[in-house]
């Protein structure tokens, strides 16, 4: 009798581990997702942190860390947007790289290769300081003016209420859900064991009379 409720136990049981498999898969994406704006935002902060040049000048020490600083975010953005399979959201990113000014960009020592991948050349930022510090400082300036922008797509998708979160909320929506079917579903497994136990102790105690 054991086996065979066992055997009708199965499927149950087997619904239950793709439950389970199902949340996880959706936990690694909200986490997934979560790291990509973490990633993000840190980019969009080493941003804000050169644009504050506008307000109060950096010494040239400072300016060559903090574009240091802006490669170092930007590559690891670039490679978190790649790994991810969602084509919107790489392009979302790409439209950070096409608003960079491209004049400031090779006049600040800031290049890309073939494969979107940031490099930085720290004496070209010394060239421009001995020839012209007013034309550093006005490069400066005008490197992130368009990529701050709150319109990007970039920008928005890392702004409260944005595609990431949106993203984040669709998934969390989508484990509550399964959680509860799972949590519904273990409930009832002690009933179908205890269902499938009286109907073959039934049917075993009807062909014991009938023998």
């Amino acid at each position: 009798i054991n086996m065979l409720v066992g055997a009708m136990m199965k499927p149950h049981e087997q619904k239950l581990k793709t439950l389970e498999k199902k949340i996880d898969s959706f936990k690694v994406k909200i986490s997934d997702t979560s790291k990509l704006k973490n990633t993000f935002s840190q980019l969009q902060d080493s941003m804000k942190a050169i644009e504050k040049n506008q307000i109060t000048p950096l010494s040239v020490d400072k300016l060559k860390e903090a574009f240091k600083k802006f490669v170092t975010d930007y590559n690891a953005a670039a490679t978190a947007a790649k790994k991810n399979v969602d084509y919107a959201l790489e392009s979302d990113f790409s439209s950070l790289r096409r608003a960079l000014d491209p004049v400031a960009a090779n006049k600040l020592g800031i290049n890309f290769d073939k494969n979107g991948i940031a490099s930085f050349e720290p004496s070209k930022i010394d060239a421009l300081n001995s020839n012209d510090p007013v034309e550093l400082h006005n490069y400066v300036n005008s490197f992130f003016d368009n990529a701050l922008s709150p319109n990007l797509p970039f920008n928005r998708l890392i702004e409260t209420g944005g595609s990431l979160d949106y993203r984040k909320d669709i998934l969390n929506q989508k484990v509550s859900k399964l959680e509860k079917e799972r949590d519904a579903l273990n409930s009832k497994m002690e009933i179908y064991k205890k269902s499938y136990l009286q109907q073959f102790t039934n049917l075993q105690n009807i062909l014991t009379q009938l023998n």
